[in-house]
């Protein structure tokens, strides 16, 4: 919702605003500003008193003064009323994906400097960036989350001298029962390899594996065991064991 510096109350309602918000500039305030953050807001609020507000309203424990001072500088923008120094620009768009490259950020990047000159380039560089990894983290979260509970059903079946064959097998085999790839469970398979190396190398302990042949199809035993290891049912639904 945009806020002008003459917008009387009733717009203000009408737009959407809340008089009963704290962070609402304090000519809209029911009440006239009794709550506010700050009842003095106005377009000419400097930083210093913004940042006094902020650093008030968060001892009370309600939120971080980094966040509130953020609220409060948008309000007093709002309330600014701003022109577009470049109408006849088209609006910078920006579509960040966790899989944008950085010449995606840097023509984002241009376009806002063109738009808007005089912007930090630098800032908003970094700005990206961070939004960037953001969604990176979730979808890293996510893919963890998804990897997890394939990667303990095979953890019996993942020894220190497992190779990358055998771990490949046991992957197709999971992705068959899923219905489709398990992005990172290679990955996972390995890390848990290497630490069962680690384990063995630390405490002497055998843990060894191969990949036998058994009527042209690959199956995998421990040396020593006739067993053949194959995935619980229900976790990937196939077995990793000749038909």
């Amino acid at each position: 919702m945009m806020v002008t510096a003459n917008m009387t109350m009733e717009e203000f309602i009408a737009a959407g605003g809340d008089p009963d918000d704290p962070f609402t500039p304090s000519r809209f305030l029911r009440g006239g500003g009794a709550g506010a953050v700050h009842p003095g807001l106005t377009a000419d609020s400097t930083d210093e008193e913004l940042r006094a507000a902020a650093e008030r309203y968060a001892a009370g424990g309600y939120e971080k003064p980094n966040a509130v001072l953020a609220r409060l500088q948008d309000a007093r923008w709002e309330l600014q009323d701003h022109a577009d120094p470049n109408p006849g620009l088209p609006t910078p768009k920006l579509i960040v994906t966790p899989w944008s490259e950085d010449v995606d950020l840097m023509e984002m990047l241009d376009d806002l400097e063109a738009a808007y000159p005089g912007a930090n380039g630098s800032a908003l560089a970094g700005v990206l960036r961070d939004l960037r990894w953001h969604l990176r983290e979730a979808v890293a979260a996510r893919t963890a989350a998804a990897v997890q509970p394939v990667a303990d059903s095979l953890a019996d079946m993942v020894h220190a001298d497992t190779d990358d064959d055998a771990i490949a097998l046991m992957v197709a085999c999971a992705e068959a029962g899923s219905g489709g790839p398990i992005p990172g469970l290679v990955r996972e398979l390995r890390v848990r390899r290497e630490m069962k190396r680690i384990k063995t190398e630390e405490f002497g302990e055998a843990d060894r594996v191969s990949v036998a042949e058994s009527r042209g199809a690959p199956r995998i035993t421990n040396f020593g065991e006739g067993a053949v290891g194959f995935v619980q049912p229900g976790a990937c639904g196939c077995r990793c064991e000749p038909a």
